[in-house]
């Protein structure tokens, strides 16, 4: 599987301030997902698949366990010392599902989240998941398997495939026993793939190498 993710410009969220119990807190609130049409990175997620993951989120959000990152992180895995949103509430509104989230400033990258929220800095949303696609007529449809994992804060990118296609889907990822695992062979393999002929002698045997590195025990 793939790590996939979806951008949503400052445009489709909103940094609410708020005060609850004398204290100011800033939440984010808008578009986190949409469904049933070819997105700007050219993928097509069912609304089926995405009511799915909506409700199996949904107890993580009820236990407070669903946090975020600022800015993407290049692997799938949700660590907590990097955490700088607490998702709050999920909901669907027709095709689109709205999120809102609330800035941990206690956190070194939620506070430096508050910071430029307080700023007036505008965020976008990212959603992070593993799947695999299916192309059809130009549109990579996201199969059955796709794992919504969670959303990341980040800024509004100005060229969102290039970054994504050539470093985050050179990984591929799989599931066992709960856990997310790299399939290192098959991430070499689909960067092996991607060398141009003029760089490939000098580039298997530097991925060979780092290959020997990943895989010792």
């Amino acid at each position: 599987m793939k790590l996939l993710r979806e951008f949503y410009s400052p445009h489709e969220t909103d940094n609410l301030l708020v005060e609850q119990d004398g204290e100011k807190h800033i939440r984010i609130k808008g578009i986190f997902a949409q469904s049933n049409l070819k997105n700007k990175n050219g993928r097509y997620y069912s609304e089926e698949i995405l009511d799915r993951e909506l409700y199996k989120l949904q107890k993580q959000i009820a236990e407070s366990k669903l946090t975020g990152e600022l800015d993407h992180p290049e692997k799938p895995e949700i660590i907590l010392k990097n955490a700088a949103i607490k998702i709050e509430s999920l909901k669907k509104d027709k095709a689109n599902y709205v999120g809102e989230a609330k800035i941990m400033k206690s956190t070194p990258n939620g506070a430096i989240a508050w910071g430029l929220a307080k700023e007036g800095i505008k965020f976008g949303t990212s959603t992070r998941g593993l799947g695999t696609l299916e192309e059809k007529e130009g549109i990579s449809y996201v199969k059955e398997d796709y794992s919504w994992l969670t959303n990341d804060l980040v800024a509004d990118p100005s060229a969102p495939d290039a970054w994504v296609e050539s470093i985050l889907e050179q990984a591929d990822w799989y599931i066992e026993n709960g856990y997310i695992k790299e399939n290192v062979v098959e991430t070499y393999k689909n960067k092996l793939h991607k060398l141009s002929k003029e760089e490939l002698s000098e580039g298997v045997a530097k991925m060979f190498q780092e290959f020997l590195n990943d895989i010792k025990v």
